[in-house]
């Protein structure tokens, strides 16, 4: 709702003083303008009644309305009857003078334009008191709290802004063991449990994985020496508060891979630098192009590429440039810009340009990777939307059932009673953890943990949205999307089975019709009903998931509006939400 300022809400009343003697005032619901903390009512000419907004606000009955009109009634007589004898005492002195016409003129308007300013600054003095008798309003208290949440936001954007960092790259290419050694250096860990992670994996044969521990805390992944799942946590820089998402490289565990990008808002892409070892993970059916391909479809949009392992080949520039002149155009080519990219030679097991800037170097002047992090711009954050809450994970603590995710718009705080799709049921929230910290409200951008009450077990999920009980989430059961064909051997055709991956969630799902075959630069359509999508093609398509799911339009949440097709463990196509069927209205 718009709000008018006082010039404006002046101007408005002076207008209305204008009325006749017989005109009465309507307040009408519909009819106000927010002027800050109160709505002013609006009056309306040619009613014999006050109903709406106004009799509810006064808190009395009919009868009290009849003495508001009366009091109007009454004053405004009284004032026309003041006007009245200032006029005739206006012509006495007038023709006593005899100054003539010219001079009675002068006088009597000077007297009408003293009695219109008596009448506006009554006028003024009746509305004052009429808006001081209101009470709060539920829109009041919605623009209130949005205001402060608001004023809190900008506060945190200026002070230090949140940042979601996701970890990428192919298998064994030194994710874990860079960003553990990244962390080590920072002061996250201390040296008693460094020297414990040390001893430990010595014992086992895996002295190299010490600072990997770190991160991989699983016993599955200690033994085998791979990241099974995204691990996560939490930093501080000069300027940011980052959550650190450790995502697998391997194509077993692509869904979770998938799960971690989706909560993310920057992503540093691992590159092993090491003779052959780059080319396998780039051009031989490796992951690096897959998941670079991934995180931009699902909204990442800047990208620090980390080329690690810089040791193994002794700091050569020709070895940095020549993975660089293969690695930037596939970049290009998926839509990041020059000023999107970041580049950066590093060493996670030496602790090279870490924290750093390497000296060792001469043809490298650039910043080292905590500066490079610090100097990320967070994207627009939709503070002003309605609440979506993505949960990523649910567990029974005690009686209290911990739920985590990541804020996506809006806005939550603890006390809120918050609808759960597509479940139906409601929830309340009892406490918000944040960087390990119990807070009283958490806003978009932050991935958080919520302990949440006055629900069942089986009621959540990994892909509930959490939302305002008046602005619910579309649970839908038909998608239609725009899809962009991935380098795939198998064309798209009506029928095919895939696998449907938004957010932290995959979902069967049949793509069951093809509506248009479009240009993939300018969207114009080029055929209509298509019997099949090939490689590298655009299209829009129907797509039915097994079940109903909570996902939006692009144009109105893009963070909900984003989604990836895999098939036979390769991910065949990515795309935007076009429109959705609502569950019911199928």
């Amino acid at each position: 709702m718009e709000t008018c300022n006082c010039s404006k809400e002046m101007a408005r009343h002076r207008d209305l003083l204008n009325l006749g003697d017989d005109d009465m005032y309507d307040y009408d619901d519909n009819d106000y303008y927010e002027d800050d903390c109160y709505a002013v009512p609006v009056a309306k000419q040619g009613s014999n009644s006050v109903g709406g907004s106004a009799g509810k606000v006064g808190g009395g009955g009919e009868g009290k309305k009849r003495k508001k009109k009366k009091k109007k009634g009454s004053a405004v007589a009284q004032q026309q009857q003041q006007m009245e004898s200032k006029k005739e005492e206006t012509k006495k002195v007038d023709m006593s003078s005899g100054d003539g016409q010219q001079k009675k003129t002068t006088t009597s308007t000077g007297i009408v334009e003293e009695i219109r300013e008596m009448k506006i600054s009554s006028e003024k003095q009746n509305l004052s008191k009429e808006v001081k008798k209101q009470p709060n309003s539920v829109t009041d208290k919605v623009g209130k709290k949005t205001s402060a949440v608001l004023e809190e936001f900008a506060k945190q954007q200026i002070e230090k802004p949140e940042l979601n960092l996701v970890v990428i790259g192919h298998v064994d290419s030194g994710k874990s063991t860079l960003m553990g050694h990244f962390l080590y250096k920072i002061g996250c860990v201390n040296k008693k449990q460094m020297r414990k992670y040390e001893h430990e994996s010595r014992n086992i044969g895996k002295a190299s994985f010490a600072y990997a521990w770190i991160l991989d805390e699983q016993g599955e992944e200690r033994e085998r020496g791979i990241t099974v799942d995204v691990a996560m946590k939490s930093f501080f820089t000069d300027n940011r508060k980052v959550t650190l998402l450790d995502a697998p490289g391997h194509k077993d565990f692509i869904a979770n891979m998938i799960a971690g990008a989706a909560q993310a808002d920057v992503a540093i892409l691992v590159i092993d630098s090491a003779k052959g070892a780059f080319e396998s993970g780039f051009d031989h059916g490796g992951q690096t192009r897959e998941h670079v391909l991934l995180v931009k479809s699902l909204g990442i949009s800047q990208l620090i590429v980390a080329v690690n392992k810089m040791d193994q080949c002794g700091w050569e520039f020709e070895r940095f440039r020549e993975i660089l002149d293969k690695l930037e155009p596939f970049l290009h080519q998926t839509g990041y810009k020059d000023e999107d990219l970041h580049f950066i030679p590093i060493s996670g097991l030496e602790g090279i340009n870490l924290t750093e800037r390497v000296s060792e170097v001469k043809w490298y002047k650039g910043p080292s990777l905590i500066e490079c992090i610090d100097k990320i711009q967070p994207p627009v954050r939709p503070v002003e939307k309605p609440l979506r809450f993505c949960v990523c994970g649910v567990n029974q603590v005690g009686s209290g059932i911990h739920v985590a995710g990541k804020i996506e718009t809006g806005y939550l705080q603890t006390g809120d009673k918050l609808l759960v799709l597509p479940s139906a049921q409601t929830a309340v929230i009892r406490n918000i953890l944040t960087h390990e910290e119990s807070v009283q409200r958490a806003m978009a951008g932050a991935n958080v943990q919520v302990v949440v009450g006055k629900i069942e077990l089986t009621d959540l999920s990994i892909g509930s949205v959490l939302c305002p009980v008046q602005y619910p989430v579309p649970v839908a059961t038909r998608i239609v999307a725009k899809l962009m064909v991935m380098n795939t051997e198998r064309a798209i055709t009506r029928g095919y089975p895939v696998e449907l991956y938004y957010q932290s969630v995959c979902e069967p799902a049949t793509v069951s019709n093809l509506l248009t075959l479009v240009h993939k630069s300018s969207g114009e359509v080029i055929k209509e009903r298509p019997k099949a999508l090939a490689k590298n093609s655009s299209g829009v398509v129907e797509i039915e998931p097994m079940r109903p799911i909570c996902v939006e339009k692009f144009e109105e949440c893009n963070q909900l509006g984003r989604l990836a097709l895999r098939s036979n463990g390769k991910t065949v196509a990515v795309g935007i939400i076009l429109d959705v069927t609502v569950k019911g209205n199928v």
